[in-house]
């Protein structure tokens, strides 16, 4: 097992972002203010299904309406 840090995460969400042209994603929480959220949103026709947690209420309400 190798343990990521937050910018080996970025660089393998935008590799794989780039490379697929279908999403099928599940995250255990979502926030509108990150990095990452953004480019998934720039290729926002891509994603097929996203599944985000609210348990605990981590998710940030404005991430669920973009």
């Amino acid at each position: 097992m190798k343990i990521l840090s937050n910018a080996d995460i970025h660089f393998e969400l935008k590799r794989l972002i780039d490379e697929y042209s279908i999403y099928k994603w599940a995250v255990a929480w979502a926030s509108p203010s990150n990095e990452d959220m953004n480019l998934l949103l720039k290729h926002e026709k891509r994603i097929e299904k996203l599944i985000v947690g609210t348990h605990f209420y981590q998710t940030h309400p404005s991430s669920l309406s973009a």
